[in-house]
């Protein structure tokens, strides 16, 4: 059975929300750093 459009769209997605994510977390302890000095 073929991958079907919708799944690949979604794992795409869920790929970006995860790059997305990890990009917030190293925002997060960049604010943090600055905060801290």
């Amino acid at each position: 059975m073929p991958v079907s459009l919708k799944n690949v769209k979604k794992s795409a997605i869920f790929r970006n929300f995860g790059v997305w994510q990890k990009r917030n977390v190293e925002l997060r302890n960049l604010n943090s750093n600055i905060s801290k000095t």
